[in-house]
């Protein structure tokens, strides 16, 4: 399962610093501590700062459900940043956007941070609590108060702000601290003498676990009480099972529960309690996010019961799974969960060298593989060799061939799996992007096309490499230079390589919402040349532009009308001089699904011709390449309806899209096992740099991985 961690880091990341600041953060060791315990437990684990881009990270992170199968879940670890009740922020965005996560709702973490609201449903509930009045200033009338008594914060945890005074100037001393450095109400309550102990509850509804009773350890003081420099600098020892008669642990775990109940909290929390010198239990408030830090209470309780920290961790992400759906995570098929292990380790491995990859996708995407750049093609080449060589793989030169190269990790006629990529790129040099990265998102000429891919395959190869024998699997990766396809001899190499292959595999990027390609538009591409001789005529340069633009004008409003699939390409306007020859081109392109389609489209655009040209401007419709359309078969959908298995385990969810941008998928054989669009989610657009988003390089190369694994047996291919 996809598992996102909130938390926070950056405390700057607001439009402004106001009111309330937040104090209580988690220690980047508990951080990773949880996001070991989940990855060892097979889930796919990403870390975001709560702060104010979070919107539009989840967005990238939980596109929306793929069929019936849910995106994943937010494990939340975040208190907020600032401002009132700041618990509930995270949730609340989250209520907002339908993603589910773990902990309680906001209305929930608003009442149990309200220590004044607690303390008021508990008594309404019948709920033991200390006495307790509210001041907003020192100045206020103090007296019928019976010292000794605590001072703590309305709205603060971790016994921020808390002191015990014994008279009146102690305790106007003590409100107008915090009335200054918490800007907000005081607490005033009966100090209760005796032992201090929290109980830890796990689960939701009838099914709430308490565990063990812990006991703060006081050095058998009962005036003394837990300080916040205490659980910061030197916990206290917590003894669980706590040593205590069964009435009054039972009154503890009864009174655990129904606070929790009354408080209308989830999954889990932890109850802090007073038992004064006579055996009578108190409750003090309620931690709706009770600390994970190892130095904790709720951990030292969970361990008692024999929870150890990943089974502690997992389970209350269960319970809130559960809480949702109705029941744990469907089980995949027995051979898939048998590779649960070389999941984590592949994932291991990835995470682990990120930086390095990030580093080498910005190489491989500043290469300008512009169409027929067989020099930045071959550089490329050596690139990709220079990462699988050590993994086995050797490079076969194709007779013949300048715009064919492939790559293989064995010699024999038959494959299990065979890598199409496409490595051009359709955007004029002048126009070429670099690399570049913003927050989760990386740009560049062809990184959607084709880059993101290549990097995706060579972390699926070099990660399952860490924890197989790839010489198991028989593995090729077929290079083009160009998607046009015109040299007979290219045609042949391709037909002879995917022929004899179980499946083939196309790197192009992914939709924005995991949308995959079984069939494809087939494309038509044009070039309209308008010519004027100046000398023959009394029209000129400038005339012709004018007639050039009103004549693109009209174009473009009938294709917009009557002919969506049309794709009018950047035109392109020049004057000669020199040779009194002035003349504009219009690249046009015809996307269609079938061949009746581009017939009628063609008979349209020609109309349009004699329609709109001036007599002294010549006009030359020159088709420059076109591709048939690539047609969905049962071959494809037994074939998606394999992997679309493999992805769910993979916390990867793919659907069927057709594809708009036509490649040499086209031309493959129909009877064989293909999908396209393996590469990373993201998007492409000729006027914009493409994209694609960080975490689905991750996943995608994980995905491939497991289809490597599996692409020997039936549990693939058809």
């Amino acid at each position: 399962m996809k598992v996102v961690i909130i938390y926070n880091e950056d405390l700057n990341g607001v439009i402004h610093r106001f009111g309330i600041q937040n104090r209580e953060v988690y220690n980047p060791k508990t951080i990773q501590l949880v996001l070991n315990a989940l990855r060892n437990a097979g889930h796919s684990v990403h870390l975001v700062d709560g702060n104010m881009n979070i919107v539009e990270i989840l967005k990238l992170l939980f596109p929306r459900p793929v069929d019936d199968n849910h995106i994943g879940i937010v494990f939340n670890m975040a208190y907020g940043i600032q401002g009132e009740s700041r618990y509930t922020h995270v949730p609340a965005m989250l209520e907002m956007l339908g993603i589910p996560y773990v902990g309680s709702s906001p209305s929930g973490h608003a009442l149990a941070l309200d220590k004044v609201l607690t303390k008021v449903l508990l008594m309404h509930n019948e709920i033991p609590t200390p006495a307790f009045k509210v001041f907003s200033n020192e100045d206020e009338d103090l007296s019928g108060i019976s010292y000794p008594m605590i001072v703590k914060p309305k709205m603060e945890s971790v016994s921020f702000g808390i002191s015990v005074v014994k008279n009146e100037n102690e305790l106007k001393t003590a409100i107008k601290n915090i009335r200054e450095e918490y800007q907000q109400q005081v607490l005033v309550e009966e100090f209760i003498r005796g032992r201090e102990f929290a109980v830890g509850l796990l689960g939701n509804g009838e099914s709430i676990e308490a565990f063990p009773i812990v006991e703060i350890d006081l050095n058998n003081n009962p005036d003394e009480i837990q300080t916040a420099e205490d659980k910061k600098f030197k916990p206290r020892k917590k003894i669980c099972p706590a040593d205590l008669p069964a009435e009054v642990a039972e009154k503890l775990i009864f009174y655990s529960k129904k606070a929790f109940d009354s408080l209308q909290l989830r999954d889990f929390a932890r109850v802090d309690f007073r038992v004064d010198l006579n055996g009578n239990v108190y409750v003090l408030e309620i931690n709706s996010m009770a600390s994970l830090g190892l130095n904790g209470s709720f951990v030292a309780s969970a361990a008692a019961l024999g929870y150890d920290y990943n089974i502690l961790v997992n389970k209350i992400l269960q319970v809130a799974h559960l809480r949702y759906f109705g029941k744990q995570p469907e089980k995949t098929n027995p051979d898939l969960n048998n590779k649960k292990d070389l999941i984590i380790q592949m994932r291991t491995q990835i995470y682990k060298h990120f930086d390095i990859y990030e580093e080498l996708l910005e190489a491989i995407t500043n290469i300008n593989t512009h169409r027929g750049n067989i020099l930045a093609f071959n550089e490329l080449l050596k690139l990709v060799l220079t990462e699988v060589k050590p993994l086995g793989f050797k490079s076969y030169n194709q007779k013949h061939s300048t715009d064919v190269f492939y790559i293989a990790n064995h010699k024999d006629q038959n494959t299990d799996i065979l890598f199409l990529i496409n490595t051009d790129n359709r955007i004029e040099n002048s126009q070429f992007q670099v690399f570049s990265k913003s927050g989760n998102i990386y740009s560049g000429t062809g990184i959607w096309q084709n880059k993101g891919g290549i990097l995706v395959l060579i972390m699926a190869l070099q990660s399952l490499a860490s924890v197989t024998d790839l010489n198991k699997h028989k593995i090729g990766i077929l290079f083009l230079a160009s998607d046009e396809l015109k040299k007979e001899s290219s045609k042949s190499i391709i037909a002879e390589k995917t022929r004899n292959a179980k499946c083939v595999i196309g790197l192009h990027g992914a939709s924005s919402d995991y949308g995959v390609y079984l069939s494809q538009q087939g494309m038509a591409l044009y070039n309209l040349e308008l010519k004027l001789n100046a000398a023959e005529s009394n029209l000129n340069s400038d005339k012709l532009a004018l007639a050039f633009a009103h004549f693109k004008k009209s174009l473009s409003k009938i294709i917009a009308t009557n002919f969506p699939e049309i794709i009018l390409n950047k035109s392109h306007f020049e004057s000669r001089f020199s040779a009194s020859v002035a003349q504009g081109q219009i690249h046009i392109g015809i996307r269609f699904n079938h061949e009746e389609q581009l017939k009628k489209a063609q008979k349209e655009l020609r109309k349009l011709m004699k329609k709109r040209l001036a007599p002294q401007i010549y006009s030359l419709l020159e088709l420059i390449e076109m591709r048939p359309t690539w047609l969905f078969t049962k071959y494809s959908e037994t074939f998606f309806k394999n992997i679309k298995e493999i992805s769910i385990f993979c916390d990867t969810p793919i659907k069927i899209e057709q594809g708009q941008y036509a490649s040499s998928i086209c031309y493959l054989a129909e009877n064989k096992n293909i999908i396209d669009g393996m590469g990373p989610i993201g998007k492409y657009s000729l006027e914009n740099p493409e994209s694609i988003i960080k975490h689905s390089v991750k996943e995608k190369a994980i995905l491939l991985s497991m289809l490597i694994l599996q692409a020997s047996t039936r549990n693939l291919v058809n």
